[in-house]
């Protein structure tokens, strides 16, 4: 018994399939630049204040930590934060959580690490479709040079 030899051919969903990830990539990488972006902007605006978790809730939806803080000589309790770490919140841990001066009822977190993974997503996705125009380009320059070599030589 011999191993079958196979080409696979380049179909038109094939050329789909690789244009959708290539534009799901491109969006993926720009939403992680925005909210990369909006992390930089609530660490260089909204004041730094320390806290402490008061309830982790276990719910259908999730876990959500709710954290006790002084803000501009008023106590905050049980305030629900906009995003946390869920493997780490443990009751009773000190948190830094950022607070819009206008909104000090609304506590903030960052999470550069959920940025950098949905970048990283983003790249995978584009890899496919940039690979693909990159062996283009290859090809193209290739026989470029095999038209202009192969002129020189034959005169």
């Amino acid at each position: 018994m011999g191993l079958a030899k196979y080409t696979v051919k380049k179909t038109d969903n094939n050329k789909k399939d690789e244009k959708f990830f290539l534009i799901i990539g491109i969006l993926l990488v720009i939403a992680a630049i925005a909210l990369t972006g909006y992390d930089i902007y609530k660490l260089t605006h909204y004041e730094r204040v320390e806290s402490k978790v008061v309830n982790v809730l276990r719910r259908s939806n999730g876990r959500h930590a709710h954290v006790t803080y002084e803000y501009d000589g008023k106590l905050y309790e049980d305030i629900a934060l906009s995003y946390y770490d869920a493997f780490t919140m443990k009751t009773g841990k000190k948190l830094t959580v950022l607070i819009n001066p206008a909104k000090p009822e609304k506590p903030h977190t960052t999470m550069f690490f959920m940025d950098v993974l949905l970048f990283l997503m983003g790249y995978l996705c584009t890899l496919p479709g940039l690979k693909k125009n990159n062996d283009k380009s290859k090809q193209s320059k290739k026989s470029t040079e095999e038209s202009l070599y192969g002129d020189i030589y034959d005169k």
